[in-house]
């Protein structure tokens, strides 16, 4: 048996075909083409972020710090301390106007203690010298077995003068006692206005005696009165003397020499073997540089 011929395609009709198929790959490429894009986003840069740190710094030196934190180096606080006032130094004589012994002086014998005050006074008793009406006093009523001189000194200008007045209440068996003297020293060199005992200190004898030794250098004509009780002295001071006057630099003692660049003015007493009332009272001090 005989196979039947394959059946054959028109070449016209796959002309056709392939025409048609050209058509349309045609037409897509060009509707591909122009088409409209869609816009494209323009890219937004990322805002900017900013962190704060919230870790504690590293606690400097100075710093308080938990105690224990692990990660501190813990210091103990410091505090700083406040300032303590200077008191103000009043000079002397004006500062017994304000009923106070001020710093300016020292007292004697040196092993006398004395501490000031928050005012920078002397606090009182300072041995038995108190200030009382704007006057520097004391009293002393005991019995002794040797004589030893007390009392307080202050800085004078190395040339100038020093007056001062005093009251006598009482000097029964001892001495009250002022001078000059190249130190802060009974022992040193000076000259001392000496008030020795009397039964009647409206009658006063008084004599200018040298240091260290208490020799007699000069002494009143006789005793000066006072209805009051009341006397003055004045000291004029160089380098090499001291001149002691009394009653308004009316009786002058004279000069006597101190050879020093430092002079010191001393107010006191000195007491005697036996029974020692004195009581005396120094006021108005005025101390000018010349």
């Amino acid at each position: 048996m005989s196979e039947s011929p394959k059946p054959r395609i028109d070449p016209s009709i796959i002309a056709a075909l392939i025409g048609v198929v050209g058509t349309i790959i045609v037409t897509f490429i060009t509707l591909r083409v122009n088409q409209p894009r869609a816009l494209e986003s323009t890219p937004i840069p990322p805002a900017a972020v900013f962190f704060t740190e919230t870790i504690a710094p590293s606690p400097n030196p100075t710093d308080t710090v938990e105690v224990g934190d692990p990660s501190s180096t813990p210091e103990p606080p410091t505090s700083t301390p406040e300032p303590i006032p200077t008191p103000t130094v009043i000079p002397a004589g004006a500062d017994w106007t304000q009923n106070c012994i001020s710093s300016v002086w020292r007292p004697f014998p040196t092993d006398i203690v004395a501490s000031r005050d928050d005012k920078g006074c002397l606090i009182q008793l300072v041995d038995r010298f108190y200030t009382s009406s704007g006057r520097l006093g004391f009293t002393f009523d005991e019995r002794v077995t040797g004589a030893t001189m007390y009392g307080l000194f202050t800085q004078l200008p190395t040339d100038g003068t020093a007056s001062i007045r005093f009251h006598l209440n009482q000097i029964t068996t001892g001495e009250v006692m002022i001078g000059v003297f190249a130190q802060p020293d009974v022992t040193s060199k000076g000259a001392l206005l000496v008030m020795p005992s009397n039964n009647n200190v409206k009658n006063q004898r008084m004599l200018l005696k040298t240091m260290p030794g208490q020799e007699t250098f000069s002494q009143t004509s006789g005793p000066l009165h006072s209805d009051t009780a009341t006397y003055d002295a004045t000291f004029s001071f160089t380098g090499g003397t001291v001149e002691g006057k009394l009653s308004n630099n009316q009786v002058d003692l004279e000069s006597v020499p101190v050879l020093s660049a430092e002079k010191w003015l001393f107010v006191g007493y000195q007491v005697l073997n036996g029974t020692n009332r004195i009581q005396a009272e120094f006021f108005d001090l005025v101390i000018t540089p010349r």
